[in-house]
Formats: C-alpha cells, structure tokens, sequence
C-alpha cells in the first residue's frame, strides 16, 4: 500500500483506463456513478486500484463514497479531467513532511483547453484562513486521512454538480476544516494539468448561480450571511447580465430557499404562481 492515494469521481466508467488516462502513479479509489452496482478491484504496477460503481449522483455523496473506501495516510483529492505529473507521489509526501503541522494542503495546477494551458495558477507556500481559501477547488486538494476522519469532516450532500445547488462543496468543506481548528495550506508544487473544456454543472452566470449562491452563504456563514452575499455580489455582478438589484435578489430568494432547502426550480414555480 502506498503512503497516498488518489480519490477520482467520475461517471460511467466500465473499465479502469481512468488509472492510464490521468497518469495515476500511486493507489487509487474511483467513485463511478452509472447505472449498475459494481466493485472492482485489481493490481496494475504494484498500485492498488479499487473501483465503486453505484446508480448514485451528487459529487459530494461519491467523495465521501471515495473516502470510506481509502486507506493510505495522504489522500489526493481528484476530478477525472486531471492529467498528473510524473512523481507526484514524492512531492506531494515531502510537502506533508516539511509542513509538519497541515492537515490540508491545496497544490497548484494548469488549467486547459484542448491543448493550450489558458490558465496557470501557482500558489505561494502558505497558510490559508478564512479570508482567503475559499476560492480554491477540491481537485487539487490533499488531506491527512488521519486528521479528516478525526474531525468527522465529509462533504455536502446538498451543494456541488448533481446536487439542489449548483456548487460549494468544497469551500463547505474547507469552512468545516477551519472551524474544527484545521491547519489549511497552499502550495507551489503543480501537480498536472487539468482541463476545462466543460462544465457539467456552470451554465454561466444565470439566475440559478445566484440563488444557488445566496445559498451557500446562507449554509456557510449563518449570521453573516449577508456580509458574505454582498463580497459575492461584488465579484460576480460584473460577469452578468442582470442588474445589481436583480442580483441581490435572488441571492436573497436563495438565502430563504436554503431554510426549507428549496432549490430554484421551486423558486420559479413559487415566483410565476404569484
């Protein structure tokens, strides 16, 4: 058994090509939503490779599906559009060793499109806090299994793709790790590329994005709720259509729709039978 191992959620998997496709050194566990139940396990170059398929959907119910079924100490976190680089093994553990105390390290990354790396992020060595690790995603996200399950941390199973709201696992998750005195750093190791060709859950900054927002700050920040809407608002107003107004309506709509977990199909419905 290897000291990490990667956690891949993918969809409609039938073989473990995934394992060559996104250059996985190390042991892996594939969360595989589709439409059977299966479990598959095999040994390809002395890794471990276990794969779960079930018929159910939602990002954050097959991460913690991914979770149950790991071992190593380190877990890497992954989507299945991640291409790593060679050795990423070693760096990865040596950051967790010169780190002594990081329970989540957040690694750099290419982002792509088709071939051309449009964007690369290259984080400072660190330590994150609340005001500023929310903006980084899972699937460059690696934890100390022994510090996550200790602090009983799993994702959400009402926010992210396949899920009532559009997006924010990950940063619930982070939040989480940070109220149960987590340490949080980023890195500059850039452990591959990952490519954005599309979204299967962004259909741009519409309506849904909004109240699905309003949302999530209704989730992660109770009373500041609205302290936390508006450095949103500021954010993504510009990269709209819709007025200021508009916007903060139907963050604010989201916000309530969040007490009785509401999604935004009801919303509209709600919204045309006034």
């Amino acid at each position: 058994m290897s000291k990490l191992e990667v956690l891949v959620v993918t969809m409609h998997q039938n073989n473990l090509e995934k394992y060559k496709q996104m250059n996985i050194q190390t042991d892996v566990v594939l969360a595989n939503q589709s439409d059977r139940r299966d479990y598959v396990e095999e040994i390809i170059n002395g890794n471990k490779l276990k794969m779960i398929t079930t018929p159910y959907r939602g990002v954050g119910k097959n991460r913690n599906m991914a979770l149950l079924y790991s071992t190593a100490d380190y877990l890497l976190f992954a989507d299945d559009d991640m291409i790593y680089v060679d050795g990423y093994e070693e760096s990865i553990i040596k950051a967790f060793e010169e780190l002594k105390n990081a329970d989540v390290i957040i690694f750099s990354c290419n982002f792509t499109k088709g071939n051309i790396v449009f964007n690369a992020i290259k984080n400072n060595t660190k330590r994150l806090n609340v005001f500023n690790c929310f903006r980084y995603g899972t699937a460059t996200m690696a934890v100390r299994r022994k510090s996550i399950l200790k602090a009983n941390i799993w994702f959400s199973l009402l926010f992210g793709g396949g899920t009532i709201y559009g997006s924010g696992e990950d940063s619930l998750f982070l939040k989480e790790c940070i109220d149960k005195k987590l340490k949080i750093y980023s890195h500059d190791f850039i452990i591959g590329n990952c490519a954005k060709d599309e979204s299967t859950w962004f259909k741009g900054y519409d309506e849904k994005f909004f109240y699905d927002k309003g949302a999530l700050c209704a989730a992660m920040f109770h009373m500041l709720k609205y302290l936390a809407a508006t450095k949103l608002l500021m954010r993504f107003k510009r990269l709209s259509d819709f007025s200021c107004a508009k916007c903060a309506r139907l963050m604010i709509h989201g916000m309530k729709g969040f007490r009785s977990l509401s999604s935004y199909d009801k919303y509209v419905i709600y919204e045309k039978g006034k």
